[in-house]
């Protein structure tokens, strides 16, 4: 309690204002009381010691040469050394480094001391008792109890013995907010009226960390400079100190969460010049550039008010504020283009504008909503993850989608009816130069001028798609692509993410979280188990002599017991017996009792003075209450108490013998161990809920580090399923409803599964894992897969004519816009290929490129292939529109009359 006051004295002046002088002096009254009590005991040892050794010489029992002063002064030496005051609580024992010769010396001193301690408990006692008789000494925790190694000592795959020891690791455990006990602290130590709240509380602790931050930061800074530095001593370029706080890693999420804004405005400046150039024609009637500027507009408008609505539920994470601007400008843009498109192939009717948006929308309008539709459903179904910062991002997503069709519909459609109404008065572009009476009628211009898309699209691919051979080449080469692929994502991509991922290279918590994740596989948990039906004062046997021997399953502390037994048979934890606050040690409850407290009439004496029985609940309150006052008090962070007449938690120092207070819930630490492989954090969570939940499944489970933050991997390939499957499905039946089409829906859906399949065996070729962030990746896949199925599908379901000429109709007019809507959208991403972050280069520029690219390729150039081989006949209400007589036109040559080589 004294560290964390006294450290966090450097927010009191921010947070209590005018009371800071009074906090200064409580706090320096601790550190004096504190140390007082510490010089006392120094004291009192040099006196009894220099006792000892007077009468040693008294008796002229002295070795010749060795004088009781020189005898004095190395037992003084030895009691400076032996005890460090730190917290007022507890000691430490261990060489000084500085008095060991050199770096064997130090390995030798700590691998002796590890072997000391295994595999046996040891005490303080035991440590300083073979110290004292010139044995080994110990690793211990502040409170006396043996250090689990791995905890400290970084090893990764080799041996102290052998290998050295690469790393040292030195943990610094404080209060949070909201723990019980330093609020009890703050109000006792600082004659507060009542605890500062939660947000006060909050900020003393981060000043506490940014302190040993700003304290830290400029050492590691200065190592470097090593060795290149004169002025470095050459002692600071041997050892290099890393560092780590919670505080660290939030700085890692908030510089993370910060959008660079130069990349999003790179992006839009080039998607910009990109539609301006593939938009703009001469004469400049006819161009459309100013109408995909202003679409461009609308697009970064809706995904602005996609920001609000989501902002108005809820806080934007990292995910949101890099990723969205890309993603939904990608998506949007997509859309605006079929719309663009559409509008110029209904050339024929440039004279009458309400007719020409008419069939415009009759042909394009089905598409854009059932994309639009289809998008929505695969990510609100993304949103089932049991992961909150995914479930937010797809919902920030399906709601960014809906704001962009809203946006098109209804400010970019009267932009579009606009534009139509202008190219009718023979007015230019606003974006393009030229002499608008030399333009000819729209119809025959769109006729023959194709650009070089619908030129190569005409002239190269559909011949090649139309023929044999090339279908036969198509399809072998796309499913030799997915073989592959498939066969990568089912057999070698790996679960898991690590924060060195995230961390920023050349920051210090990169440096910390790499050795961290190199060279220490220990990590501390927790076992927790509330009261439930029963609790440490009651039985739920009906025999006395379970409730006095407390040694069967009727009995909280035997069951409690029990899951601490078999959680330290495992081969992943460490430790588990010697850290409990409740079983054979000393300054344990059971312990403390063993040794402490005599047993009540009618209890079985062996059993109460035998450290491995549970305490019976009749003695419970007893003995818990007289234990959490004195030796227990280190333990009860963890141990939660409430007060059944107010119902409310309180520290549990105030168990007493009599009264309203119970022990409502407890804790135990529990120290995994050799955990350097994503594979091995899975197996411990595991391991470690199969031993509690065969116990006590319905009131005891599992808490910690590893568990909050690698639970998400345990079943993360059963959700990718899960949702890839629900937004799969959602896909299906959006597309059977608007184009009455099982077949094609099928076909559809079945391409959009193997978009995700080819993208999931693309994590292995990038190099990373699958992981909350790249199961949000394929779920977005089902949204850009859609994109470029949905449009093409449509056309050939509406087309007249043999399925190749379907086929043809259907690539030659959606090609175009495709093609721009796969230009954009991977324009739109190549700027998170500069990003500062290599999580968001990996992450988002790799897979999202990749994602872009397959969804086209497959969408368009594969899916019409197996389109003409099983697509189904044409409705018998299909009809050529108006945008397929210009296309025919367009490419008649090699769309059409191309019979002789047709399937």
């Amino acid at each position: 309690g004294a560290v964390a006051s006294i450290a966090a004295d450097a927010g009191f002046q921010g947070a209590h204002g005018n009371n800071a002088t009074l906090y200064n002096a409580a706090a320096a009254q601790v550190v004096s009381d504190a140390e007082g009590i510490f010089s006392t005991c120094i004291a009192t040892s040099k006196a009894t010691m220099g006792g000892t050794i007077d009468a040693i010489d008294g008796a002229g029992q002295l070795p010749p040469g060795i004088t009781a002063a020189f005898l004095k002064a190395t037992a003084n030496s030895f009691i400076d050394n032996a005890f460090v005051f730190f917290g007022g609580v507890g000691y430490q024992w261990r060489r000084s480094y500085v008095d060991l010769a050199d770096d064997a010396a130090v390995v030798d001193h700590v691998v002796n001391s590890v072997a000391f301690q295994a595999p046996s408990a040891v005490d303080a006692a035991t440590c300083l008792g073979s110290t004292l008789q010139g044995g080994n000494s110990c690793c211990l925790l502040w409170s006396g109890t043996k250090l689990p190694d791995n905890l400290w000592l970084g090893a990764g795959s080799k041996t102290f013995a052998n290998g050295g020891i690469p790393a040292h690791r030195v943990g610094i455990n404080n209060f949070g907010q909201g723990s019980l006990i330093w609020e009890n602290n703050l109000v006792t130590n600082y004659g507060l009226s009542a605890a500062p709240s939660r947000d006060e509380q909050e900020e003393l602790a981060i000043q506490f960390e940014r302190k040993w931050i700003d304290y830290i930061k400029p050492i590691w800074e200065g190592e470097q400079k090593c060795p290149s530095s004169t002025t470095l001593n050459a002692v600071d370029c041997v050892t290099k100190i890393d560092f780590l706080f919670d505080d660290s890693v939030d700085d890692i999420i908030k510089d993370a969460s910060k959008p660079e804004a130069i990349l999003v405005i790179t992006g839009y400046l080039v998607l910009i010049i990109y539609t301006a150039l593939a938009l703009c024609r001469f004469p400049c009637v006819y161009s459309r550039a100013g109408l995909g500027l202003m679409g461009i507009f609308v697009v970064a408008l809706s995904t602005v008010a996609g920001f609000g609505l989501t902002a108005f539920f809820e806080k934007l994470n990292p995910l949101s504020t890099n990723l969205v601007p890309f993603l939904s400008l990608g998506i949007g843009v997509d859309d605006m283009y079929v719309l663009i498109q559409t509008l110029v192939l209904q050339a024929v009717d440039s004279s009458d504008p309400e007719k020409r948006m008419e069939e415009t929308m009759a042909v394009a309008g089905p598409s854009v909503f059932l994309t639009s539709l289809t998008n929505t459903c695969a990510f609100f179904v993304a949103a089932l993850t049991p992961i909150p910062a995914v479930t937010q991002f797809v919902i920030q997503m399906a709601l960014t989608v809906v704001t962009n069709f809203l946006s098109l519909m209804i400010i970019f459609v009267p932009m579009m009816a606009f534009d139509a109404q202008r190219v009718a008065d023979k007015k230019n572009d606003i974006f393009c130069c030229g002499a608008a009476s030399e333009a000819e009628e729209e119809e025959n211009y769109v006729s023959s001028t194709s650009g070089p898309i619908n030129t190569c699209t005409s002239k190269a691919l559909i011949p090649c798609m139309r023929s044999v051979v090339g279908k036969i080449v198509i399809l072998f080469v796309f499913s030799a692509i997915f073989v592959i692929l498939a066969v990568l994502a089912f057999t070698e991509v790996k679960n898991g993410f690590q924060i060195s991922d995230i961390a920023l290279r050349g920051s210090y918590q990169r440096d910390f979280v790499t050795i961290q994740e190199t060279y220490f596989g220990g990590y501390s948990n927790s076992l927790i188990s509330l009261n439930g039906d029963q609790d440490w004062e009651t039985t739920s046997s009906s025999n006395p002599a379970d409730a006095l021997n407390c040694d069967d399953s009727s009995c909280k502390s035997f069951v409690f017991k029990q899951m601490l037994d078999s959680l330290e048979a495992s081969d992943l934890t460490q430790g588990v017996l010697d850290l409990t606050w409740l079983l054979t040690g000393s300054t344990t409850l059971n312990g403390f009792r063993a040794s402490s407290i005599a047993p009540p009439a009618g209890f079985n004496a062996a059993n109460w003075a035998d450290s491995s029985y549970g305490t019976p609940p009749a003695a419970f309150r007893s003995v818990f209450s007289a234990w959490a006052g004195t030796v227990g008090a280190t333990s009860l962070s963890n141990l939660a108490c409430r007060d059944w007449s107010t119902d409310t938690l309180v520290v549990c120092t105030k168990y007493e013998a009599t009264n309203d207070v119970k022990l409502d819930a407890a804790a135990s630490s529990i120290y995994t161990k050799n955990l350097l492989d994503d594979d091995d954090f899975i197996a411990v969570i595991k391991d470690g809920r199969k031993r509690v939940d065969a116990i006590d499944p319905n009131n005891s489970y599992m808490y910690g580090y590893v568990y909050q933050y690698w639970d998400q991997y345990v079943n993360i390939e059963t959700n990718l399923y899960k949702i890839v499957g629900w937004a799969l499905l959602g896909c299906f039946l959006a597309t059977l409803i608007f184009q009455f089409s099982p077949i094609t829906s099928i076909l559809v859906t079945l391409v959009i599964l193997k978009v995700i399949i080819e993208v999931y065996g693309f994590i292995y070729v990038l190099g990373i894992k699958l992981n909350a962030f790249s199961l949000v990746n394929l779920t977005m896949s089902v949204g850009l897969a859609v994109e470029f199925t949905a449009h093409v599908s449509h056309v050939f379901l509406m087309a007249k004519g043999t399925k190749n000429d379907r086929m043809a109709s259907a690539v030659m007019e959606m090609m175009a816009p495709m093609a721009n809507g796969f230009a954009s959208s991977f324009l739109a991403v190549v700027a998170l290929g500069f990003a500062k972050f290599p999580f968001f280069r990996d992450y988002y520029f790799g897979m999202f490129g990749f994602m872009i690219a397959m969804s086209f390729l497959d969408g368009m150039i594969f899916l019409p292939v197996v389109l003409s081989l099983i697509g189904p006949a044409e409705f018998s209400t299909a009809h050529t529109p108006k945008s397929g007589m210009a296309m025919q036109k367009l490419g008649s040559r090699a769309a059409v009359s191309t019979e002789t080589t047709d399937v």
